[in-house]
């Protein structure tokens, strides 16, 4: 039995059944809320500095406010994060879904504290479950638009180009908000993704080297160096009475000296 598989058993009981559901839940409540009353929802927003003021529920409650206004949007956001956790949640099991959720939490919470003023997302829930369900199945296709279908492998290779970007090019805040985003994901994946950059980078490797053995010349006159790879039409002859046997071609075969087996060596 693996040490999670004896955690699990002694807190799986304390596991939440079908937390993303919860979680959209409040989100579906606050959307409706705020459409009725705009502004209604202000103080659920995670601003750190008000947290530690005394708005204590700010760190919990961000995570329920919708992290899309348009409408349309808004219920695409829905069906494709229940689907995409509910999937996540059947794969891993009920409490390590939790511990994926609680530990994007926490870093989104932890990064945040760091700049007080900032009004931190709870935008981590849908790019770190979507990275984990296209890293488990990167060949699931999602129609874009309606229209368009692509798979999860080139829908995520986005979202790190976009991570990647606002890292490079955001403030501190930004590079803050960026780790905290992918940390859940570098805590379950992290050790896989860096296995197989190094299988990917040995392959690399050997094809490279296998490239180089292929250009390799068979042939190499010691005369002039020409060989069968730069003049694929020369003929090559080996001469029987130099020392080892030295190449030539065709042009210098009837006409060079012999070498010497000390001659022969230093060519």
């Amino acid at each position: 039995m693996t040490p999670f598989e004896r955690f699990e058993r002694k807190f799986g009981g304390y596991a939440i059944p079908r937390l993303h559901q919860i979680i959209l839940s409040g989100q579906i409540f606050t959307y409706i809320g705020m459409e009725i009353a705009p502004g209604s929802f202000d103080h659920w927003y995670l601003v750190p500095r008000l947290a530690l003021a005394g708005d204590y529920w700010r760190w919990i409650t961000f995570l329920i406010l919708p992290p899309i206004t348009n409408v349309v949007f808004f219920i695409l956001h829905v069906m494709a994060f229940n689907f995409i956790c509910g999937t996540l949640e059947q794969t891993w099991g009920v409490l390590r879904f939790n511990i994926y959720i609680l530990a994007g939490w926490f870093a989104t919470v932890a990064a945040a504290a760091f700049y007080p003023d900032m009004h931190a997302s709870n935008w981590f829930l849908d790019a770190s479950t979507f990275l984990a369900f296209a890293t488990l199945y990167p060949d699931v296709r999602f129609m874009l638009y309606f229209v368009i279908p692509v798979q999860a492998r080139w829908l995520a290779l986005l979202t790190w180009v976009g991570l990647s970007w606002t890292f490079v090019q955001g403030g501190p805040s930004q590079k803050a908000t960026v780790l905290a985003t992918i940390a859940n994901y570098l805590l379950f994946f992290g050790s896989t993704a860096l296995r197989r950059f190094n299988q990917r980078a040995k392959h690399m490797q050997a094809q490279a080297a296998a490239r180089a053995e292929a250009w390799k010349p068979l042939h190499e006159c010691v005369a002039c160096g020409v060989t069968d790879k730069s003049d694929p039409t020369m003929e090559f002859r080996y001469c029987s009475k130099c020392e080892g046997s030295a190449c030539y071609c065709e042009v210098h075969i009837q006409n060079h000296e012999h070498l010497t087996q000390a001659e022969n060596l230093g060519a």
